[in-house]
């Protein structure tokens, strides 16, 4: 940077710093050889703007997202003037682009405000398409316990594709500004190459009310999920999961949540399976820049639904995780580690003293990576790792696995 460069970008930092906004545009206009400089653009445009200047400050946001496109905090402030000047059209598309943007906590409270009070309807589309490497891919492919009873076919690794495409929709009422219906659609599908048996598709449907303020929120969703998997259609479920946010402060946010859901299998040789579960979980969040790290713990009672039950189905189910995601640059990481603690009412041999009997237990280990690149507005690379471990008294429950996958996020 050249001292003449340096000399003006400090002259109309001390000048923003001292709101002398009429020094800023002075200054800002006649450092034609800086116009390359989006931070100039961007104290022009909230010099014009404190000095009410509306035209002008809105041409000076543009000229910095021309300059930076990701540059958040020009976009939400040129956002507010296309609403208040009644631009649907740019405010419609600049709208979308600010919904995708790495906002800070603050940034993105304006942007709920905002939300709030100017936008009554609004819809968002979402595709995932990736590809990668699973080492056992017949065990936890969607949650189910069908590992339990033998139903799959020992160790199968497989390449696969995946493919998510999720229609979300938020309908408020002019008059009810802190209220909303939320709903959304989802479509998930895992094609695998070598294990067609274990293939998989999802679709799911849910909707619910949500109340927000500025120091908490509550939500009450609904929703409705059809599993097609092991070549048959194989069960639908049930879910309700209220859940209530608290904002402590600045970087403090408690979520807490309960829930229950009811699983039901199609086929005939499956219904004896079929079971429900309920229970609660607490998560304290730190949230720091545009990071965060969490900590949670909950409690799940699973019990069956029919009179003739199989095994393992009555367990309760303990479960403690910390998580968090830090940047680095345009690079962000996620990263959590579960721990599931599951103690059955049922009892077992113990294989090394045949004379004694045991209840089962089972402890799972889950971690998952998440990297994510963003390549331009709208458009995401990924690269997600996940391993699972779970040890159990009941050998034949007892599995390994590692997820690995790389692809694509589109969001329009």
């Amino acid at each position: 940077m050249s001292s003449a460069l340096f000399s003006s970008l400090v002259k109309v930092d001390l000048y923003y710093a001292n709101k002398e906004f009429q020094k800023v545009l002075i200054e800002a206009k006649s450092s034609t050889k800086e116009y390359g400089s989006p931070r100039l653009h961007l104290l022009w445009a909230k010099s014009a703007e404190a000095l009410g200047n509306t035209k002008e400050a809105m041409s000076a946001y543009e000229r910095v997202l021309l300059l930076d496109s990701t540059n958040s905090e020009a976009a939400l402030a040129l956002l507010n003037i296309y609403v208040r000047t009644s631009r649907v059209d740019l405010a419609d598309k600049l709208y979308i682009e600010v919904k995708s943007m790495s906002l800070t906590p603050g940034q993105k409270k304006d942007f709920e405000a905002l939300k709030q009070k100017y936008f009554i309807f609004d819809t968002s589309i979402f595709f995932a398409l990736s590809g990668g490497y699973d080492s056992n891919v017949n065990v936890s492919a969607s949650g189910l316990i069908l590992d339990d009873y033998g139903l799959t076919d020992g160790e199968i690794e497989t390449y696969f594709t995946r493919l998510t495409g999720v229609i979300q929709s938020n309908i408020k009422h002019k008059d009810y500004k802190n209220w909303s219906l939320k709903s959304n659609i989802m479509l998930f599908t895992q094609v695998n190459s070598d294990a067609e048996k274990y293939n998989l598709f999802v679709g799911a449907l849910s909707s619910g009310i949500e109340y927000k303020n500025s120091n908490y929120n509550f939500f009450i969703p609904f929703s409705y999920e059809r599993i097609y998997y092991l070549k048959e259609d194989l069960l639908s479920q049930v879910k309700i999961e209220p859940k209530a946010s608290l904002l402590l402060s600045k970087n403090y946010i408690v979520d807490t949540m309960i829930f229950y859901s009811k699983r039901e299998y199609i086929p005939s040789d499956y219904k004896r399976i079929a079971d429900a579960s309920y229970g609660t979980s607490i998560a304290a969040k730190y949230m720091f820049s545009r990071n965060y790290f969490s900590m949670k713990a909950g409690y799940e009672k699973f019990y069956p639904t029919t009179n003739k039950k199989s095994k393992y189905l009555n367990k309760n189910q303990l479960l403690l995780q910390v998580a968090g995601s830090y940047r680095i640059k345009k690079v962000k990481l996620k990263l959590d580690a579960t721990y599931r603690e599951s103690i059955y009412t049922d009892s077992i041999i113990d294989i090394r003293d045949l004379d004694k009997v045991l209840r089962r237990e089972d402890e799972n280990y889950l971690f998952n990576l998440d990297i994510s690149y963003p390549y331009k507005q709208g458009y995401t690379f990924f690269s997600k790792y996940k391993y699972v471990l779970n040890n159990s008294n009941n050998e034949l429950s007892q599995y390994s696995k590692l997820v690995a996958s790389f692809g694509l996020n589109i969001n329009y």
